[in-house]
């Protein structure tokens, strides 16, 4: 079926009814395909989840998206600070000053309730792959902690860094460094810092990054969380990356009052895209209230699908590469390879070289070629590029067999490398279980249900 997903329910129900039975379980497995096949743009369209409910958002409520009339940064920045304390400290970390203006410092200084906004500028000439790249980033680490001490004065700490739009990548990295180092940070940092960055750049992920590194490498523990959150107009997106340290159940309700009042104010669609927490602190003599063990557990109805289980066959999903960049493979090569391949296996036990072979060709670039014996059968799809998969069916679970036939496929094309094998029972019961692990002498019952 390829990627015809919506066909499957359909399929399912049809050998149902063909074989006379209301009981059934099963699985999807997803494998190699091929290209070319003429379904894949309606295939596009159907696959997927649908979504049938609003999310999180009334219907009613929905905001029209605006032209960009206002200035949605603005907008922006005040919500943002609304929830530090009043007369706070905040840094805004600047492009290069010969560049272009550093907007967020200039908005800031317009918000109301706010105290000193300190600026400071991208060091110029800061070469990554140079051979002083070190030097200069250490010359400029210590420039930037020198300015910042000099004009914190009387007490004052930072309750806020803002990475402005303009920020470059190595400053950001500067300022990151600088901070983890524990003496600097409480020199600087203010109880509850918050860490912001501003985007307009879908490819410019680094800012995200840069701020998850603050959440990991600094706050690293409960209280803290980083957002990732979209805004969307006609004309403009801005990313807005942050760190907040507050509390879970403040932090989200500051999260949702900003994005609705920025949303309300500006008439653009604001969209959480990650949320991510800190690790939970450690406790060096933690002692739980309770230990549970699988005894306090209900088991019933796993074990009655444990002993369920009726497995009849033994399944492998083979996926191989070309690794010779050279290498033409084409649809005969794969057929007689396979052919070659079960005269080579032959047995009493595994009568592969009387097996049927069919070869389906007309549905997109590779091939499809089917090989039906007594015992077994196995299809091998070639994607019609470099892809060769082998689906191996066994009646029982004959894992030798199954190695053999790979190992000798594969010296049929020498170019093919064996990437990923993927094992499954089959049966009915809901099988999940292969037959020698439920008739393990030594466990007859599983031990959870002990």
């Amino acid at each position: 079926l390829w990627s015809s997903f919506a066909k499957h329910d359909r399929l399912k129900k049809a050998l149902l009814l063909a074989v006379g039975s209301k009981s059934s379980s099963s699985f999807r497995i997803v494998a190699g395909g091929m290209f070319g096949t003429k379904t894949w743009t309606d295939d596009l369209i159907e696959r997927g989840i649908r979504r049938t409910l609003p999310c999180n958002r009334p219907e009613n409520n929905l905001v029209k998206e605006s032209d960009a009339n206002s200035d949605i940064l603005q907008v922006i920045l005040e919500e943002e600070t609304k929830f530090i304390k009043k007369g706070a400290t905040i840094l805004v970390v600047c492009g290069l000053k010969s560049s272009l203006p550093c907007s967020s410092f200039e908005k800031l200084k317009n918000v109301k309730n706010l105290g000193a906004i300190l600026d400071v500028w991208s060091c110029p000439d800061m070469t990554e792959f140079s051979e002083d790249s070190a030097t200069q980033r250490y010359a400029c680490e210590r420039e930037v902690l020198e300015l910042l001490r000099k004009r914190l004065t009387d007490g004052k700490k930072l309750d806020a860094i803002v990475f402005d739009s303009t920020s470059s990548y190595s400053m950001g990295q500067i300022v990151h460094t600088m901070l983890t180092n524990l003496v600097i940070r409480i020199d600087l940092l203010a109880a509850n810092p918050k860490i912001l960055a501003i985007s307009l750049n879908a490819k410019e992920k680094w800012r995200s990054i840069l701020v998850n590194r603050f959440r990991t490498d600094i706050f690293k523990t409960d209280p803290v969380f980083k957002v990732d959150v979209l805004v969307e107009g006609n004309n403009s997106n801005i990313y807005i990356h942050s760190v907040v340290t507050d509390e879970k159940d403040v932090a989200v309700k500051n999260l949702r009052h900003i994005l609705a009042a920025v949303e309300k104010r500006s008439g653009v669609h604001a969209n959480v895209v990650e949320f991510l927490g800190g690790a939970p602190p450690y406790e060096a003599y933690f002692t739980p209230s309770k230990v549970f063990t699988s005894g306090d557990y209900d088991q019933t109805s796993q074990l009655d699908q444990w002993e369920s289980q009726r497995p009849l066959g033994y399944q492998s999903i083979i996926q191989l590469e070309v690794q010779e960049a050279n290498y033409d493979l084409s649809a005969y090569k794969v057929k007689v390879a396979l052919e070659q391949t079960l005269s080579l296996v032959n047995s009493i036990e595994q009568p592969s070289g009387t097996a049927q072979v069919k070869e389906i060709s007309n549905i997109g670039d590779g091939c499809l070629i089917l090989a039906l014996w007594s015992e077994s059968r196995v299809i091998v799809t070639w994607d019609g590029r470099k892809h060769v998969g082998i689906n191996l069916t066994t009646n029982d679970e004959d894992f030798s067999f199954t190695s053999e036939f790979v190992k000798t496929f594969i010296k049929q094309i020498p170019s093919l490398k064996k990437l990923l094998i993927d094992e499954y029972p089959r049966g009915y019961g809901n099988v999940v279980s292969f037959l020698k692990d439920l008739e393990d002498e030594d466990y007859r019952e599983p031990v959870w249900a002990r």
